[in-house]
Protein backbone atom coordinates (compact mmCIF):
# COMPACT_ATOMS: atom_id res chain seq x y z
CA UNK A 1 0.00 0.00 0.00
CA UNK A 2 2.97 2.31 0.34
CA UNK A 3 3.34 2.24 -3.17
CA UNK A 4 0.08 3.21 -3.88
CA UNK A 5 0.33 6.37 -1.39
CA UNK A 6 3.54 7.36 -2.91
CA UNK A 7 2.21 7.40 -6.91
CA UNK A 8 -1.11 9.69 -4.98
CA UNK A 9 -3.25 6.94 -4.92
CA UNK A 10 -4.96 6.89 -1.24
CA UNK A 11 -8.57 6.28 -2.31
CA UNK A 12 -8.85 2.65 -2.74
CA UNK A 13 -9.04 1.56 0.99
CA UNK A 14 -6.98 -1.60 1.90
CA UNK A 15 -7.54 -2.71 -1.63
CA UNK A 16 -4.98 -1.35 -4.70
CA UNK A 17 -2.70 -2.28 -6.96
CA UNK A 18 0.29 -4.58 -6.26
CA UNK A 19 3.48 -4.01 -7.94
CA UNK A 20 3.37 -0.72 -9.65
CA UNK A 21 6.54 0.17 -11.42
CA UNK A 22 7.69 3.64 -12.50
CA UNK A 23 6.82 3.88 -15.78
CA UNK A 24 7.11 6.45 -19.14
CA UNK A 25 5.70 9.78 -17.80
CA UNK A 26 2.04 9.90 -19.87
CA UNK A 27 -0.29 13.08 -19.42
CA UNK A 28 -4.21 12.02 -20.87
CA UNK A 29 -7.92 12.50 -19.63
CA UNK A 30 -9.06 9.39 -17.74
CA UNK A 31 -11.78 7.58 -19.46
CA UNK A 32 -12.98 7.12 -16.28
CA UNK A 33 -13.31 10.46 -14.47
CA UNK A 34 -12.99 12.55 -17.09
CA UNK A 35 -9.54 14.55 -15.41
CA UNK A 36 -6.55 15.88 -17.30
CA UNK A 37 -3.83 13.70 -15.27
CA UNK A 38 -0.15 12.46 -15.57
CA UNK A 39 0.90 9.30 -14.48
CA UNK A 40 4.20 7.53 -14.47
CA UNK A 41 2.94 4.55 -12.35
CA UNK A 42 1.32 1.42 -13.52
CA UNK A 43 2.45 -1.29 -15.64
CA UNK A 44 4.84 -1.85 -18.61
CA UNK A 45 4.73 -4.46 -21.65
CA UNK A 46 8.03 -6.40 -21.80
CA UNK A 47 9.96 -8.02 -19.15
CA UNK A 48 13.13 -5.14 -20.04
CA UNK A 49 11.76 -1.77 -21.96
CA UNK A 50 9.56 0.61 -20.09
CA UNK A 51 8.13 2.40 -22.92
CA UNK A 52 7.56 -0.69 -25.24
CA UNK A 53 4.47 -1.36 -27.13
CA UNK A 54 2.10 -0.01 -24.64
CA UNK A 55 1.82 0.87 -21.53
CA UNK A 56 -1.02 0.31 -18.67
CA UNK A 57 -1.19 3.86 -16.63
CA UNK A 58 -3.16 3.78 -12.97
CA UNK A 59 -4.95 7.45 -12.79
CA UNK A 60 -3.62 9.47 -10.20
CA UNK A 61 -7.24 10.34 -9.18
CA UNK A 62 -9.51 7.77 -9.88
CA UNK A 63 -6.73 4.74 -9.65
CA UNK A 64 -8.58 2.98 -12.66
CA UNK A 65 -6.17 2.05 -15.40
CA UNK A 66 -5.66 3.07 -19.06
CA UNK A 67 -3.67 1.13 -21.65
CA UNK A 68 -1.80 4.09 -24.04
CA UNK A 69 0.01 2.62 -26.88
CA UNK A 70 1.28 4.65 -29.51
CA UNK A 71 2.18 8.63 -29.48
CA UNK A 72 0.53 11.47 -31.19
CA UNK A 73 -2.34 10.89 -33.48
CA UNK A 74 -1.24 7.27 -33.57
CA UNK A 75 -1.87 6.98 -29.99
CA UNK A 76 -4.65 4.79 -28.83
CA UNK A 77 -6.37 5.18 -25.52
CA UNK A 78 -8.68 2.42 -23.59
CA UNK A 79 -10.89 3.42 -22.41
CA UNK A 80 -11.58 6.58 -24.87
CA UNK A 81 -12.19 9.90 -23.66
CA UNK A 82 -16.19 10.30 -23.52
CA UNK A 83 -16.84 12.63 -26.55
CA UNK A 84 -17.83 16.75 -24.94
CA UNK A 85 -18.92 17.49 -22.04
CA UNK A 86 -20.99 15.98 -19.05
CA UNK A 87 -24.03 18.33 -19.21
CA UNK A 88 -25.68 18.58 -15.66
CA UNK A 89 -29.60 19.12 -15.53
CA UNK A 90 -30.73 16.66 -19.06
CA UNK A 91 -34.09 15.16 -18.53
CA UNK A 92 -34.08 10.98 -17.08
CA UNK A 93 -35.02 10.34 -20.66
CA UNK A 94 -32.46 12.12 -22.08
CA UNK A 95 -28.93 12.41 -20.04
CA UNK A 96 -28.48 8.50 -19.69
CA UNK A 97 -28.66 7.98 -23.47
CA UNK A 98 -26.11 11.67 -24.24
CA UNK A 99 -23.60 10.00 -21.58
CA UNK A 100 -24.30 6.78 -23.62
CA UNK A 101 -23.46 8.07 -26.72
CA UNK A 102 -20.35 9.73 -25.03
CA UNK A 103 -18.98 6.59 -23.87
CA UNK A 104 -19.66 5.22 -27.61
CA UNK A 105 -17.77 7.59 -29.30
CA UNK A 106 -15.00 7.25 -27.04
CA UNK A 107 -14.88 3.50 -27.81
CA UNK A 108 -14.42 4.34 -31.20
CA UNK A 109 -18.20 2.65 -32.05
CA UNK A 110 -18.83 5.53 -34.30
CA UNK A 111 -22.25 3.90 -36.05
CA UNK A 112 -23.21 2.86 -32.91
CA UNK A 113 -22.80 6.57 -31.73
CA UNK A 114 -24.97 8.03 -34.81
CA UNK A 115 -27.91 5.62 -33.82
CA UNK A 116 -28.17 6.50 -30.08
CA UNK A 117 -27.52 10.30 -31.55
CA UNK A 118 -30.71 9.91 -33.38
CA UNK A 119 -32.57 8.38 -30.42
CA UNK A 120 -31.37 11.59 -27.99
CA UNK A 121 -32.74 14.11 -30.96
CA UNK A 122 -36.02 12.27 -30.81
CA UNK A 123 -36.29 11.84 -26.65
CA UNK A 124 -35.74 15.68 -26.95
CA UNK A 125 -38.34 16.26 -29.28
CA UNK A 126 -40.66 14.04 -27.53
CA UNK A 127 -39.58 16.09 -24.39
CA UNK A 128 -40.12 19.41 -25.37
CA UNK A 129 -43.63 18.48 -27.18
CA UNK A 130 -43.64 16.38 -30.07
CA UNK A 131 -46.07 13.37 -30.42
CA UNK A 132 -44.52 10.22 -29.54
CA UNK A 133 -44.17 7.18 -31.87
CA UNK A 134 -43.06 9.46 -34.88
CA UNK A 135 -40.26 9.05 -37.33
CA UNK A 136 -37.44 10.90 -37.24
CA UNK A 137 -37.75 13.03 -40.15
CA UNK A 138 -40.62 14.16 -38.17
CA UNK A 139 -38.54 15.25 -34.81
CA UNK A 140 -35.99 17.02 -36.92
CA UNK A 141 -38.69 19.31 -38.40
CA UNK A 142 -40.46 19.70 -35.03
CA UNK A 143 -37.31 21.03 -33.67
CA UNK A 144 -36.17 23.32 -36.21
CA UNK A 145 -40.18 24.74 -36.88
CA UNK A 146 -40.55 25.46 -33.17
CA UNK A 147 -37.22 27.09 -32.52
CA UNK A 148 -35.19 24.65 -30.59
CA UNK A 149 -32.88 24.97 -33.11
CA UNK A 150 -31.33 28.04 -34.89
CA UNK A 151 -32.86 28.63 -38.08
CA UNK A 152 -30.01 28.66 -39.60
CA UNK A 153 -29.01 25.10 -38.67
CA UNK A 154 -31.24 23.38 -41.27
CA UNK A 155 -29.08 22.42 -43.73
CA UNK A 156 -26.69 20.99 -40.65
CA UNK A 157 -29.80 18.98 -39.34
CA UNK A 158 -30.52 18.08 -43.14
CA UNK A 159 -27.19 16.36 -43.31
CA UNK A 160 -27.59 14.38 -39.52
CA UNK A 161 -30.57 13.20 -40.99
CA UNK A 162 -28.79 11.60 -44.07
CA UNK A 163 -26.10 10.64 -41.78
CA UNK A 164 -28.64 8.92 -39.36
CA UNK A 165 -30.39 7.06 -42.32
CA UNK A 166 -27.33 6.04 -43.67
CA UNK A 167 -26.49 4.45 -40.74
CA UNK A 168 -29.23 2.56 -40.04
CA UNK A 169 -29.47 1.32 -43.73
CA UNK A 170 -25.91 0.97 -45.19
CA UNK A 171 -23.74 -1.58 -44.41
CA UNK A 172 -20.62 0.69 -44.40
CA UNK A 173 -19.58 1.75 -41.01
CA UNK A 174 -19.69 5.49 -40.07
CA UNK A 175 -16.01 7.39 -39.42
CA UNK A 176 -15.15 9.56 -36.55
CA UNK A 177 -16.13 12.52 -38.48
CA UNK A 178 -19.71 11.72 -39.01
CA UNK A 179 -19.86 10.47 -35.60
CA UNK A 180 -18.40 13.95 -34.45
CA UNK A 181 -19.98 16.30 -36.52
CA UNK A 182 -23.82 14.46 -35.05
CA UNK A 183 -22.69 14.70 -31.59
CA UNK A 184 -21.71 18.59 -31.98
CA UNK A 185 -24.56 19.01 -32.94
CA UNK A 186 -26.43 17.13 -30.16
CA UNK A 187 -24.54 19.05 -27.58
CA UNK A 188 -25.42 22.53 -28.78
CA UNK A 189 -28.84 21.18 -28.84
CA UNK A 190 -28.84 19.98 -25.08
CA UNK A 191 -27.01 22.87 -23.71
CA UNK A 192 -28.84 25.85 -25.91
CA UNK A 193 -31.86 24.29 -24.62
CA UNK A 194 -31.46 22.85 -21.12
CA UNK A 195 -28.06 23.77 -19.44
CA UNK A 196 -28.15 27.70 -20.70
CA UNK A 197 -31.66 28.44 -20.31
CA UNK A 198 -31.64 26.96 -16.79
CA UNK A 199 -28.23 29.08 -16.04
CA UNK A 200 -30.45 32.09 -17.35
CA UNK A 201 -33.34 31.19 -15.79
CA UNK A 202 -31.78 30.60 -12.36
CA UNK A 203 -33.39 32.77 -9.45
CA UNK A 204 -29.48 33.08 -8.00
CA UNK A 205 -27.96 34.05 -11.76
CA UNK A 206 -31.28 37.04 -12.52
CA UNK A 207 -30.45 38.18 -8.84
CA UNK A 208 -27.23 39.23 -9.09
Amino acid sequence: MAKLIDAGISNLGDWGWHNLEIITPMDYVCGYCGNQVGSNRGYYIGPYVKNAAGNIYICPRCSRPTYIEGMGQKMIVIPGTPYGEAIEGLPETVGSIYNEARNTFGTGAYTATILVSRKILANVAVYLGAKDGQNFTYYVDYLVDNGYVPAKSREWIDAIRVEGNSATHDVTSKNEEDARRIMSFVQMLLLINFKFNSDYQSPAKNES
